[in-house]
């Protein structure tokens, strides 16, 4: 799926019977994130309330990028009926990278977010709708991608040799190539992400 942020707070979805359900994490289970409700009394309430301090230095979106692989690390284990899980930020760094050193803008219109990686897209190449052809010969992203021994035998990733193509990843870049022409004018306005990096298969 992919909805597209913007002071309209537009949806637009595309490619349902390729989406990837994020299973939900039961209260109690080790990577139950939910904070704890607090009196009105306890100072945490009030801080909360606040927000967090202002940085003096914003982060880069690459920084940013780090920061989450590293936030879920922890958090890439199999849970309910899913056996196996990933998160591409590690294993696919380097193509991740250079997308977001290439094409990272300082400011976007609006930021187009898919859900969570799909199979033949970003869990190969690191990259949002990652469809290999789009990446490769339209984004000109090439960079290796280190093997994961212990992927789903089903989904193995196998970076760009990979065969298969993501078709939301197809449609997605397809028309953006179509309509606006190089990526450097798609990314003057535009940002593509995924809400959640991980992958979870059974």
């Amino acid at each position: 799926g992919l909805a597209v942020g913007t002071r309209r707070h537009a949806d637009v979805r595309a490619d349902d019977r390729h989406r990837q359900a994020v299973p939900r994490v039961p209260p109690g289970h080790p990577l139950d994130r939910r904070l704890p409700r607090l009196s009105a009394g306890d100072p945490r309430a009030t801080h909360r309330r606040r927000g967090p301090p202002a940085r003096a230095h914003p982060m880069t979106l690459l920084q940013a990028s780090a920061r989450l692989r590293d936030a879920t690390v922890p958090l890439t284990v199999p849970i309910g009926d899913a056996t196996h899980a990933l998160n591409p930020l590690t294993y696919a760094w380097a193509p991740h990278a250079q997308f977001v050193e290439r094409y990272g803008p300082s400011s976007a219109e609006a930021v187009w977010v898919g859900m969570n990686p799909g199979p033949w897209g970003m869990m190969q190449t690191g990259v949002p709708f990652g469809a290999i052809p789009a990446v490769r010969d339209y984004l000109k992203i090439d960079a290796p991608v280190e093997p994961v021994p212990d992927a789903h035998p089903k989904r193995p990733i196998e970076g760009f040799a990979c065969t298969r193509e993501e078709v939301s990843g197809k449609r997605l870049w397809g028309t953006i190539e179509a309509t606006m022409g190089p990526p450097e004018r798609f990314f003057e306005r535009y940002w593509v992400v995924n809400y959640c990096p991980l992958v979870w298969q059974a």
